[in-house]
């Protein structure tokens, strides 16, 4: 493993034949040092049984430190610094979300596009910076559905975001560093305030949250008439549609109703992504409609207003991975979350483990 790192980034990396960032093998590549020489201890006990135990945990320890260096911060850690990642109810605080998300609420109905990932804590202002992805917990804070405003998501609609594409390509970057610079993998100075309200339509956008950092550089927006000027809140900056964008409702299991308006006729977009699974039928007819590929809809065969139900019945494998997904939940520490939380290797339950294989009998 450890040569495979080497080759990712001294030779893969330059070469761009690999995507995969060599920072993120690293770290398993740690974890499983960590991890291994957890599982040696004994061994090494029982190989040199002149060493006393606590010298082998002693030198064990060394080599560990000898891994713990970094910057800006160290690669591992037997505790965090004080202060160094606030708790949930610090992010709140120091972010007045809690009024975005009261906002976000009573916005018109649609989706929510953030134009970060991430909140940057404070100093360093770089993407790689403290940061919080608080923003993440808006649908369960306020019921609504969104777009980015989270961290790195392999899916093509994510892809759509940051790169302007939603084909089956890799995802070379974290979503951190395009951060204030891109959406739709177009410098924010130059995406046209058409494009934009195409592309926001087509995602049924009815809120956008962008932040001071990027106050002077959201003429999409600033300029955009199917937007309202933006609110300020904390440092956020929304700015809400003017016409209400709606989804469907979902009225059950697997099953979703879109309500027509009475000047809409033929085919009728969902605002949702197509999949072969679904069936789109008249609520009062009750027989199945035509359905195209891309994205979701149903028609209204008399012309009239009417509600079309969505639903697959034959979506086994859907209900198995909602399955798997429930027993992961049930496994998860429960609680609430402490925000932000970045993954950090931390040694403290190491040493645990090295005194404990070192002491038993």
């Amino acid at each position: 493993m450890t040569v495979l790192v080497a080759l990712d980034t001294l030779v893969a990396a330059p070469l761009g034949i690999l995507w995969l960032p060599a920072d993120r093998l690293a770290d398993s590549l740690l974890l499983a040092l960590v991890f291994g020489a957890s599982l040696a201890a004994p061994l090494v006990a029982a190989r040199f049984l002149r060493l006393a135990h606590t010298t082998i945990s002693m030198l064990l320890l060394g080599g560990m430190m000898l891994l713990a260096g970094g910057s800006p911060e160290p690669a591992l850690s037997l505790w965090p610094l004080r202060g160094q990642w606030p708790k949930y109810d610090e992010v709140v605080r120091g972010t007045q979300i809690n009024a975005l998300w009261t906002a976000l609420g009573e916005a018109p109905p649609g989706r929510v596009l953030f134009l970060r990932s991430a909140l940057s804590l404070g100093y360093p202002p770089e993407w790689w910076g403290p940061h919080s992805h608080i923003t993440a917990l808006t649908p369960v804070e306020t019921g609504r559905q969104i777009l980015n405003g989270t961290f790195t998501h392999p899916s093509p609609i994510a892809g759509l975001l940051y790169t302007g594409t939603s084909g089956p390509r890799a995802i070379r970057a974290l979503v951190e560093e395009w951060d204030g610079r891109t959406l739709f993998g177009r410098p924010l100075e130059s995406l046209g305030i058409e494009e934009f309200s195409r592309l926001a339509g087509r995602l049924r956008v009815s809120a956008v949250v962008a932040t001071g950092e990027d106050h002077g550089r959201l003429d999409f927006l600033d300029s955009n008439p199917d937007f309202t000027p933006p609110r300020l809140m904390g440092p956020f900056r929304v700015y809400f549609a003017r016409e209400a964008r709606r989804l469907p409702e979902s009225t059950g299991r697997q099953s979703w109703r879109l309500a027509l308006a009475s000047d809409q006729r033929g085919w009728v977009s969902a605002g949702v992504a197509y999949s072969p699974l679904w069936r789109a039928q008249s609520a009062s007819a009750g027989a199945g409609s035509p359905r195209r590929q891309g994205h979701a809809r149903g028609r209204d065969p008399w012309g009239r207003r009417r509600n079309l139900t969505r639903s697959s019945a034959r979506a086994r494998r859907e209900s198995r991975g909602t399955a798997h997904g429930r027993l992961g939940a049930l496994a998860h520490p429960r609680g609430r979350p402490h925000l932000p939380c970045e993954p950090r290797l931390t040694a403290a339950s190491t040493t645990a483990a090295i005194a404990f294989f070192l002491t038993r009998d």
